[in-house]
């Protein structure tokens, strides 16, 4: 047997072992850097607690709210996000949710060769775990985190399922931009499913979606708590002014809850334990 031979059929083996690993490896380090502008708070978290927020070099203002990019370049609401100015920053995607699509900046960015994924929403429980699939999906994640994140979330279904409903108590989720820009939720909104979710009825039941508040409709409504996000209570120098509040229960006993805006209505991981610890509050 020719011993030349041997060593270079064992060389050549040797070689491309080496290559197919160098390919590997540069592959994976190619997914672990990859540059992601992400628009949508819901999404961003979902991609944050699938542990890629250090991806992310760019978000639109809503995702100010998920704390790990926070400190990253704003590039303004879903809406008025600059083609030219994502672009520029050479991302290797961009990253949505469906409620914050932009039709034209999408079509932009794909013709400039920036691949564009739309991740669905819905005011769904249910539609954490999609997200989740959707993002892992995207992103091509390490399964072992993808399976841990969902597990978690899967079992804090499972106990939301067993929730008692809080009875004869109801609520009202006022959304407040200022003085000047009081809204009260209705049915179809996120708040109306958070608050079914809770165990506990929507006082303002007869309309679909926002509503601009009114004395009148607060007075009648007539609930036991106010449900309000913790910067809207921030934009207001006294919630109790609000005209025909002081005339309700809650006004009376100044029952007032006040909730992050990501977990009440982003309907994301940290949403779940959120309605578990807001059940047992006012079960009390």
């Amino acid at each position: 047997m020719n011993l030349y031979l041997i060593h270079k059929g064992l060389s050549m083996k040797l070689h491309l072992i080496a290559l197919h690993f160098f390919l590997f490896l540069s592959m994976n380090t190619f997914s672990a850097e990859k540059r992601i502008i992400v628009s949508g708070a819901a999404v961003a978290e979902v991609v944050s607690q699938l542990g890629e927020a250090a991806n992310i070099i760019a978000r639109d203002r809503t995702s100010v709210v998920v704390e790990e990019i926070a400190h990253l370049k704003d590039l303004g609401m879903p809406s008025q996000m600059n083609a030219e100015v994502i672009i520029s920053m050479k991302p290797d995607l961009f990253l949505y949710g469906s409620k914050n699509k932009n039709e034209k900046l999408v079509g932009q960015l794909n013709a400039a060769g920036i691949k564009s994924y739309e991740v669905r929403e819905s005011d769904s429980v249910k539609n954490i775990l999609e997200k989740i699939d959707s993002v892992s999906s995207i992103l091509d994640i390490d399964e072992d985190r993808v399976r841990k994140l969902k597990s978690e979330v899967e079992s804090n279904l499972t106990k939301i399922s067993k929730l008692n409903k809080i009875k004869s108590k109801s609520a009202v989720f006022i959304y407040a931009r200022g003085a000047n820009h009081i809204f009260m939720a209705g049915k179809k909104t996120p708040a109306n499913e958070m608050m079914n979710l809770i165990g506990i009825s929507n006082a303002f039941n007869e309309f679909d979606g926002f509503k601009p508040i009114s004395l009148e409709s607060l007075v009648k409504a007539n609930p036991d708590y106010i449900i309000m996000l913790k910067s809207g209570v921030r934009g207001l120098k006294n919630i109790w002014n609000i005209p025909g509040l002081k005339h309700t229960t809650a006004g009376k006993n100044k029952q007032l809850i006040e909730t992050d805006t990501l977990p009440f209505l982003g309907f994301v991981p940290e949403t779940l334990p959120l309605i578990m610890s807001l059940n047992k509050s006012l079960s009390k």
